[in-house]
């Protein structure tokens, strides 16, 4: 079993990353070999909006995200995170999907594992639209939804003094890497 995280937080070392971090511990604890891509630190150009894919089933724009999707490819379960932003997921997230748009055609990520990962300083519930936004991206690639959740945090590194969350989180990484 392997596990991805994918974390669109423009904040390195941040409370979504934690959570991400963490529940790649509980990934680990349940045997899966384990990675983190943070968008942050990839080059990701927003979609053009040019069709060229619907016809070459390919993207023209040469950047970070095809080796970001391969990797994505060559793994069991993803576990998306995002700090939430006016009640949605970051736009960082919300341009990798846009792109994802060239590589997921034919739907390549069918029967993978996903969990997700929301961090809003104005709380769970605004976690919670976030939550649904992604998990709606995860149920149009057909994949197999295991687990979410959301936390309040705001400050930098603010969650990692919330060890239920914490905690949270190591239990939503083992659920993903334990599902089959």
């Amino acid at each position: 079993m392997k596990v991805i995280a994918v974390c669109g937080s423009a904040r390195k070392n941040g409370n979504t990353e934690a959570l991400l971090g963490a529940a790649l511990d509980g990934a680990r604890k349940a045997g899966a070999k384990t990675e983190l891509i943070t968008l942050c630190d990839k080059s990701i150009k927003m979609c053009d909006g040019c069709c060229y894919c619907d016809t070459a089933k390919k993207c023209h724009i040469k950047d970070d995200m095809a080796k970001v999707f391969a990797k994505l490819l060559s793994t069991d379960a993803i576990i998306f995170g995002t700090p939430c932003y006016w009640d949605n997921m970051s736009g960082l997230l919300k341009n990798f999907f846009d792109r994802m748009n060239a590589f997921c055609i034919d739907r390549p990520l069918n029967g993978k594992k996903a969990g997700i990962v929301a961090v809003s300083g104005g709380g769970k519930e605004h976690a919670d639209h976030a939550i649904g936004a992604v998990r709606r991206f995860t149920e149009a690639q057909k994949m197999h939804f295991a687990a979410s959740m959301g936390a309040k945090a705001y400050k930098p590194g603010e969650i990692k003094n919330d060890a239920k969350k914490m905690a949270d989180a190591r239990a939503l990484g083992e659920a993903v890497a334990r599902m089959r």
